[in-house]
């Protein structure tokens, strides 16, 4: 039995139409997976998940209303609306078809996991009609908005939203259509027939087959003449739908051929004339004869040149002579209208109609190649290919009339080519690359025909021959052609338009060619325009140009990504991917660029799960750092998990991304990083320096720290991860003096509710109590390449490439114990920039002493009871850094040498510094606090941590002078308490501390105590 067939001869499937879908963006995204939500959750998540995008245009919109509209005339207000319809249009028609696509992809991606064979290649075709009743529906949309005003309609010209707009999206249609009908003749199982009826293909054939028999058992046995009568079909309707319906005033030189407005009848009326009064003048009653006393006598009075004298089609030609000018103009028109019909893939009714109506029916007859025909088959296109079966010699003669170069006209030459599979005779009439293709691929097929049917005349000689071997596949020549086409100036511009680039490459049967070049040139471009060039390494293949301008195009871009995402399950890329998947891997990228661009950050996940797993954690990490909101951070979570996406890698790209930009952005700024002073020296006294910290105003510090709350979303599993990345953010920050950004990032990522979220402990407390892990001296961490000293970490996923087995950061572990001693180090540097805080909070409220009433004992009360609290909230956060071990457990020897640096500068800083409020606060609250200052060298003292930090950065004589300062002032606080008390009658001094002191809060001098 033959093989069934997407074909003229075996039926042609109808266009399913794609079922309805929903417009909003987030149902899109819910509607791919909603197992992992309940119905009733679906509402609510479609309300909240707006995307950035989305929500601005919504601010701009009420903004205006608010602002503008309100302000201005109705008539002014409608002329603005008319302006930004187009814009908005060509915007909604975009996203619409994105999400749409997007939802057709994943339902074949679900309904396509258990298929296989012919029932996979049957699902895939309908997935291309899918997509056609798209950019149907699409193409729709903008016919429908074409009845519009007239002002709207130059804006919709001005924005590139115009006829032309429509034509590429019904292209678009078409091409998916011409997809889905030329898949099927490259199955497998279409294949294999094909392949065992070439032994018995001439088998049931016989002289007296009729000639619709000979062709089914031609394209049973011959795959690419299946692929060629589709594409002539496809052809053929094209021109159909794109063209107007054929009217004479359409005609090349009908205007000047004399018949006026009317149809023409009657032949060449011009040219009768002069016949017939040379009959009546010679009284002759049959044809004229050419002799030569005729040629003297009759001839065109334009020119003098010899007329013909009978007036049958072939007269020109056999006599050598001419027709009247007019019927010469006449006679172009007509083989122009032949060669329409022929182009159109008019039937043979229609030909005979078109022909009967201008009384010359003999032209028809010359279209459908008369010859035996089956009465179901009466009325194909195809019958006068299909009747060179019955009449061959028709064949010979109509190639040597499109061989002759004495015919009058190209068009005739044309008509004679087309029935004879000339395409050169062809060629010169043909005025688009379409024209080619039809005349080209009509010849290919006539000449595997032809081959065939020498075959089977063979056969009738020799009964014994029943095998049949089809000709090599010649779509080389298809693509040769293409090639031309692209520098030929006739077609130069046609050709790169890159719908028909598209279009060439699928005609040509060279899409894994096309994958590749716009695979280069997606890459090429993104660096050339600066547009998601972080998602791609720079390319200098040397590709097309027609490629570059398609890799630009939004909707080519969109139809080469769902095409190569179709026909890579069927396994027809399998040779392209083994030698270039990452180039071909660029296409999806480049779509998922797209996406970002327009704001699909939901339909993100999908696309990502069909390029490679070492590629997922780059692409879609460097997309989705811009994902600030937290309800869009947990549906991309869902969505990533659903598509086996590895969640925790990407979070690492996200986070690590962002802060290598970051650092490479700071390193130009100067030449060496510059920690951030906490102190100054005022007339020779350490004081807090005031707003050390400050607020975040640069855009990159805030968006470093933003991406690192992705952190949240890490697994328990790869809590080590999460550990390295901020401690790894924190030391970049710290090193280089942005300790604004670092108390940011203590707020939002905090580690207590990080942990308790992530792993469901508190790992803050556990952290600080956990035994410190040895050094290992053998350790020998290789760090990645980076711009500067503070890029110089390296990554868990290098640690476990390269380290040790029991490496702290690189063990997927749930125990608490372990988890506490991969957040250690977290824990010390959160803990040293909230010290810092509560340090710059201290010395603001202090400031803000002077500005209180002197006099009022209440005032001065309620000052005192805020110092004291803010300076007991500065002694709790000191604490930790007074620790033995504060800082120093580093997880390898690059992290050791950070550490360093960081314990070297800043804890002398804050010791200092904190040494600085003990001081205000023993003149201004109690003495006490004097006490400390004392009980804080003790420790000093004895914490070779600290001594060891204060030595390494030489400031050992500042400690040393602090705390002499601090015994002078304690010493002189003692004797002056015992004076007070043996005054008479005199009221224990406030800085005692005790009830009843005086108000001497202001009374601090730091430059006397100085000089005592």
């Amino acid at each position: 039995m033959p093989p069934t067939l997407r074909s003229s001869i075996h039926g042609r499937k109808a266009v399913q139409q794609p079922e309805s879908v929903k417009n909003s963006i987030h149902l899109a995204a819910l509607s791919i997976k909603t197992d992992f939500l309940q119905p009733e959750q679906l509402d609510n998540e479609d309300e909240d998940m707006q995307s950035d995008h989305e929500m601005m245009s919504s601010e701009m919109e009420d903004d205006l209303d608010e602002s503008y509209y309100n302000d201005v005339d109705a008539p002014l207000q409608s002329s603005a609306q008319e302006l930004l319809r187009p814009l908005q249009e060509t915007a909604d028609r975009v996203s619409r078809q994105v999400e749409e696509f997007s939802q057709a992809l994943d339902r074949f991606r679900g309904e396509s996991k258990n298929l296989s064979g012919q029932k996979l290649w049957a699902a895939t075709w309908n997935l291309m009609d899918t997509y056609a009743g798209i950019a149907n529906k699409s193409a729709g949309r903008v016919q429908a908005s074409s009845a519009e005003h007239k002002h709207a309609q130059k804006n919709r010209k001005s924005l590139g939203d115009t006829t032309a707009q429509k034509e590429n999206l019904l292209l678009e249609s078409d091409i998916w259509n011409l997809t889905s009908q030329i898949l099927p003749c490259k199955s497998p199982e279409l294949l294999e027939d094909a392949h065992h009826a070439e032994n018995a293909a001439l088998v049931q054939l016989h002289r007296y087959s009729k000639n619709d028999e000979i062709w089914a058992a031609f394209m049973e046995v011959d795959p690419v003449a299946n692929h060629y009568e589709v594409l002539l079909d496809w052809l053929q309707e094209r021109k159909r739908k794109t063209s107007p319906a054929l009217k004479d005033s359409d005609l090349k030189s009908y205007d000047d051929c004399g018949r006026g407005d009317v149809m023409w009848e009657g032949g060449n009326i011009y040219t009768q004339a002069p016949i017939k009064r040379q009959k009546v003048t010679r009284a002759h009653p049959g044809p004229l004869q050419p002799a030569d006393d005729m040629r003297t006598m009759h001839f065109r009075k334009s020119d003098s040149e010899p007329l013909v004298t009978q007036m049958d089609p072939d007269a020109a030609l056999r006599q050598d002579a001419m027709l009247e000018v007019e019927d010469e103009l006449y006679e172009t028109s007509a083989w122009h209208a032949s060669w329409e019909l022929l182009r159109r893939g008019s039937s043979p009714d229609q030909c005979r109609n078109w022909w009967q109506d201008r009384n010359e029916l003999w032209r028809a007859l010359i279209l459908r190649s008369p010859g035996v025909q089956n009465s179901s088959e009466v009325n194909k296109a195809w019958l006068r290919i299909i009747n060179l079966a019955s009449n061959r010699e028709l064949a010979i003669l109509c190639r040597d009339l499109a061989d002759n170069q004495d015919v009058a006209t190209d068009y005739e030459n044309a008509v004679y080519g087309i029935l004879s599979g000339s395409y050169s005779a062809a060629a010169p009439v043909c005025e688009s690359i379409d024209d080619h293709l039809f005349s080209l691929i009509n010849s290919l097929l006539i000449e595997r025909y032809e081959q065939f049917l020498s075959a089977f005349q063979q056969k009738l000689q020799t009964p014994d021959l029943q095998e049949y071997t089809p000709l090599p596949p010649t779509t080389a020549e298809i693509s040769n052609y293409m090639q031309s086409s692209q520098v030929d100036k006739a077609t130069k511009a046609e050709a790169h338009q890159p719908h028909k680039y598209l279009q060439s490459a699928l005609v040509s049967d060279d899409l894994a060619h096309f994958f590749l070049e716009m695979g280069h040139a997606a890459a090429q471009m993104a660096h050339l325009t600066g547009q998601s060039k972080v998602l791609f390494d720079n390319d200098e293949t040397q590709v097309n140009e027609c490629a570059q301008v398609a890799a630009q195009d939004e909707d080519v871009v969109r139809m080469a990504t769902h095409l190569q995402l179709a026909l890579q399950p069927l396994g027809l890329l399998d040779q392209a991917y083994d030698e270039n998947a990452l180039v071909l891997e660029n296409n999806i990228i480049n779509y998922m660029g797209l996406l970002e661009r327009h704001a699909k950050y939901s339909l993100l996940p999908l696309y990502a799960s069909k390029i490679s797993a070492e590629r997922q954690p780059r692409v879609l990490g460097r997309i989705l750092s811009k994902v600030t909101i937290p309800k869009e951070r947990d549906m991309q979570m869902r969505l990533m998990k659903s598509y086996s996406i590895p969640v925790y890698r990407v979070i690492y790209t996200i986070c690590d991304y962002a802060r290598r930009t970051w650092a490479m952005k700071l390193s130009p700024q100067r030449e060496a990083l510059q920690a951030a002073k906490v102190i100054e020296y005022k007339d020779k006294i350490v004081r807090v320096r005031t707003g050390f910290i400050g607020q975040v105003h640069d855009e990159d510090e805030g968006r470093v720290v933003e991406a690192h709350e992705w952190v949240n979303c890490i697994d328990t599993k790869n809590w080590g991860m999460a550990c390295w990345l901020m401690t790894a953010l924190y030391k970049n920050l710290l090193l280089s003096g942005k300790l604004a950004a670092a108390k940011s990032l203590s707020t939002r990522v905090e580690l207590a509710q990080t942990s308790l979220k992530v792993t469901g402990m508190n790992l803050s407390l556990a952290a600080l109590v956990a035994e410190t892990p040895e050094e290992d001296g053998d350790t020998d961490m290789e760090g990645d390449a980076t711009v500067d000293d503070h890029s110089r970490l390296a990554s868990p996923t290098k640690r476990r490439k390269e380290s040790k087995p029991n490496h702290p950061l690189a063990k997927e572990t749930t125990n608490r114990s372990a988890l506490a001693e991969q957040s250690l180090v977290w824990a010390h540097l959160e803990l040293l920039v909230q010290a810092m805080d509560t340090l710059e909070l201290w010395q603001d409220l202090a400031n803000s002493v002077d500005t209180l009433p002197r006099n009022d004992p209440k005032t001065v009360k309620t000052a005192k009871k805020e110092l004291g609290h803010a300076l007991q909230t500065v002694h709790s956060a000191m604490q930790p850094l007074l620790d033995h071990g504060f800082l120093s457990s580093a997880m390898d020897e690059q992290e050791d040498h950070d550490l360093r640096q960081i314990r070297e500068h800043y804890l002398p800083e804050c010791i200092l510094a904190y040494n600085s409020a003990l001081y205000f606060g023993g003149h201004a609250i109690t003495r006490q606090h004097l006490v400390q200052c004392m009980e804080l060298a003790q420790q000093v003292a004895q914490n070779e941590t600290l001594t060891g930090a204060f030595v390494a950065s030489r400031r050992m004589q500042e400690l040393v002078t602090a705390f002499a300062h601090d015994s002078q002032a304690l010493l002189r606080a003692n004797e002056h308490s015992s004076a007070s008390t043996r005054g008479r009658g005199s009221k224990r001094s406030s800085v005692s501390g005790e009830k009843g002191g005086r108000t001497d809060i202001w009374q601090v001098q730091w430059r006397a105590d100085a000089e005592t």
